[in-house]
């Protein structure tokens, strides 16, 4: 529940913010650098794949890459460890495996741990999000939910569906009533799960 109900506010504050007339909206995406080796990029794809639901599909996300910079947190410090082009080659790499291109964001990734005072990082970071390129205004934001989110509204849909026909048998008028509330009332979820529950009912 709180996964879907995240989800709805992340998408609610989006639309407003993209539709404002006042402000702009970029994105920065935060990649934590030791998930990038660990689980063959597990996380990263986890990342990915909410981006892509959250901009309304894979493509969408790519007509949207030139709004996004990339900060890797939580590299090591130490003077033998690996600098922001090996991560930017990790980043490039993991990407192309979910079929994105991030070769010419490569100048939009850079390495900053707010835990560490870097003060060259956070100016870097700072002055690429001024200059990106906004997102186009109006766009539509999916709600990111996950597979066993999806899973769950269509239990509660399934459930409230047999409560219905069992009360209408028992000519139970209100308690039929009391379910059909609760399926209405996914209605806040703008999903198209959500959509084809009511749809069914």
């Amino acid at each position: 529940e709180r996964n879907i109900a995240h989800a709805v506010n992340l998408q609610n504050f989006l639309k407003i913010s993209a539709n404002s007339k006042d402000s702009t909206l970029s994105f920065l995406v935060v990649l934590d650098a030791p998930s990038l080796s660990a689980g063959r990029g597990g996380s990263f794809k986890e990342t990915f794949d909410k981006l892509s639901k959250l901009f309304g599909g894979r493509e969408k996300f790519k007509e949207n890459l030139s709004s996004l910079v990339f900060c890797i947190t939580k590299a090591s410090t130490s003077p033998r460890s690996p600098g922001i082009d090996y991560f930017r080659d990790k980043v490039v790499a993991l990407a192309k495996t979910q079929n994105v291109l991030l070769e010419k964001c490569r100048d939009r990734m850079v390495l900053y741990d707010p835990l560490c005072k870097n003060s060259t990082d956070k100016t870097t970071l700072k002055s690429l999000l001024r200059v990106v390129s906004p997102i186009e205004k109006g766009h539509i934001f999916k709600i990111p939910l996950k597979t066993e989110d999806v899973s769950l509204l269509r239990t509660i849909a399934k459930t409230c569906k047999i409560s219905i026909a069992n009360c209408m048998q028992a000519s139970d008028v209100n308690g039929a009533f009391d379910h059909w509330k609760l399926i209405e009332s996914l209605n806040i979820i703008d999903h198209e799960t959500s959509r084809n529950n009511m749809q069914l009912v």
